[in-house]
């Protein structure tokens, strides 16, 4: 029982860091609009792709 809770920790965590990534993306994306070429930008989609 507390392996399948551990399991379900681990998903809703890693869920949560997809969101976040996500959500940092896009907020690079935003700043490379106002700002131009940004390469942060590159290296969390970089991150992402792994």
């Amino acid at each position: 029982m507390k392996l399948s809770s551990a399991l379900v920790d681990v998903a809703l965590e890693l869920v949560d860091l997809k969101a976040k990534n996500i959500r940092q993306v896009e907020t690079e994306k935003a700043k490379l609009k106002a700002e131009g070429p940004n390469s942060r930008l590159d290296v969390l989609i970089n991150k992402k792709a792994e």
